[in-house]
């Protein structure tokens, strides 16, 4: 859905909307916390990878309330540098919006990030939660796994999963606020054509795109890619001049893009989780690492006495790392997959390409030409959270983006096809399929009953049987986004608009040939004819 702008926005995020990956405010001095908060415990996917599917599971769905986190954002106002929601859906709460002003009102100058699967999208219908939402937000982080909208409504286990995330980006550019596409890094997502076409889609948008390599929190190993695929992509993600950072001390070490001496992910970083616990990391979410506290009486400078964290901060090096030249930064790898896939902090971290490696070693000049120069020009607030890979991609465009949605007609075992003419005489015609743009506030379905109206007069006997995919293209400067229905129709003559110059039946097989010729996504269409010719019954499609 495109969504107008609101009212109220700060002008800081307006002057950096033009190239939308901008440098945002600092995370605070070294003194403070970054503070990853799982306000709610809440999510509306069924993603079979989820890390926090655990503690989710221990939990139920309960919400830190408004009255504890008002008393900890008071007594903390000195110790908090930055802070992400996220684990849970925020934007699936009513009490998110009263949360954000919480956070301004004591504040004001601190970096806050959200991470949505898309729901944010679904909460902008309301204008007082789109102004809370555009006003309050420092950066947007918006999980988008497959750069094709089947495999990433697949892959998340919910239908227009992919379209709800477009629109979430959306939302961020419109706004002037940092935006990052998010992919959970697996040996599917890692895959060097889905990675190509994520970062021509972040290109695209004029967003970051982060890579968070997939943490095996519930001991399942099957989506954990091998060190040579990591490396793999990290070359791919680093061609073309794009700037790559990493907060993930073994890959961030092999790759020159982390420093000693400047901000990493377990510094000074801390998960709050729906509950009321607390974890040294968003990963380690069982014992030894969780602390289970009040956190309306919490003094954040108070953590760095808890074992947990003096344990994350204590960076024990494995014996056979005592020969790597890359010792002092790297420390062993990640101290998250040290713990869930070894079980013990005294073994290096799974995705070394060790043994031991020395200075003339691949990989640790693989991305020397981007090496951290300690400027920040994009999203900030993950590389002090998590251990991440954040690119930024080398051409950032601004196209216009345009909501669509399209009708297959069917009656009678045909289909319906339109005409449009591109010349005024009318002699140079080119196939179509009912349907247009969706304007602000429309939902895809009333923008299609509206269409089919405007274009073939269709206002009754008809019904709308189901969505059969989202799409996407670019086309004369504009990124369309679309959603394709298969409308059921007992009317086999329609009044068309000054739009098109001719309507037709055609079969299956002769509206798949024609529509090769046209310039969106015609393998959706070129899909459901199949199956209509296989006989797949119409609850399977």
């Amino acid at each position: 859905m495109l969504y107008q702008k609101v009212g109220n926005i700060n002008e800081s995020k307006m002057k950096n909307s033009e190239t939308h990956v901008t440098k945002s405010s600092s995370c605070g001095p070294p003194t403070t916390w970054t503070v990853g908060w799982g306000f709610s415990s809440r999510c509306d996917l069924n993603c079979p990878f989820c890390y926090s599917a655990l503690s989710r599971s221990q939990v139920g769905h309960p919400e830190i309330d408004l009255k504890t986190a008002n008393r900890f954002l008071k007594r903390n106002v000195n110790s908090i540098g930055s802070i992400n929601f996220g684990t849970g859906e925020s934007f699936l709460s009513q009490r998110f919006p009263g949360l954000l002003y919480l956070c301004k009102t004591y504040l004001p100058s601190v970096t806050i990030a959200v991470t949505t699967n898309g729901a944010l999208a679904d909460t902008l219908k309301n204008q007082k939660n789109a102004t809370i939402f555009a006003s309050m937000i420092d950066e947007l982080d918006v999980s988008i796994d497959f750069a094709t909208p089947s495999r990433h409504d697949e892959w998340r286990g919910k239908s227009g999963t992919w379209l709800r995330a477009i629109s979430s980006v959306e939302f961020g550019i419109l706004h002037g606020i940092p935006t990052t596409i998010v992919v959970v890094g697996t040996p599917e997502t890692l895959e060097a054509d889905n990675l190509i076409a994520l970062l021509i889609l972040a290109a695209e948008m004029g967003v970051a795109l982060r890579v968070n390599i997939f943490m095996p929190t519930t001991g399942d190993l099957s989506y954990l890619p091998d060190s040579n695929q990591v490396f793999d992509a990290l070359r791919l993600l680093a061609q073309g001049g794009n700037s790559v950072r990493s907060s993930d001390r073994l890959l961030g070490a092999l790759t020159g893009t982390f420093k000693p001496g400047k901000r990493f992910s377990s510094y000074r970083s801390c998960r709050i989780l729906p509950d009321g616990r607390i974890s040294p990391s968003t990963y380690l979410l069982q014992t030894p690492w969780v602390t289970r506290m009040d956190i309306s009486d919490l003094l954040l400078e108070e953590l760095e006495h808890e074992a947990s964290f003096q344990l994350m901060a204590s960076s024990v090096l494995p014996e056979a790392c005592s020969e790597c030249f890359v010792q002092d930064i790297c420390q062993g790898g990640s101290v998250e997959r040290r713990w869930l896939i070894n079980g013990s902090l005294h073994q290096k971290d799974p995705l070394c390409p060790g043994p031991v490696l020395d200075s003339t070693s691949n990989p640790p000049n693989l991305l020397e030409k981007h090496q951290d120069s300690g400027q920040r020009d994009g999203p900030e607030v993950h590389l002090d959270y998590l251990p991440t890979v954040l690119v930024i991609p080398a051409q950032r465009r601004r196209p216009e983006i345009v909501h669509c949605v399209k009708a297959i007609v069917q009656s009678s075992g045909k289909f319906l096809l339109l005409w449009r003419s591109r010349q005024a005489d009318g002699k140079l015609k080119e196939p179509d399929l009912p349907g247009g743009r969706i304007r602000p506030g429309e939902t895809p379905e009333t923008a299609l009953e509206r269409e089919l109206f405007e274009e073939i007069g269709l206002a009754s006997n008809y019904h709308i049987a189901g969505h059969i995919a989202d799409w996407m293209y670019r086309s004369s400067g504009r990124l369309r986004f679309g959603s394709t229905y298969l409308v059921n129709s007992s009317n086999t003559y329609f009044e068309l608009s000054e739009e098109h110059v001719e309507a037709c039946w055609v079969t299956p097989a002769s509206m798949e040939s024609i529509l090769q010729e046209t310039d969106w996504d015609t393998q959706i269409v070129s899909r459901y004819l199949r199956q209509v010719a296989a006989g797949v019954p119409k609850s399977a499609i």
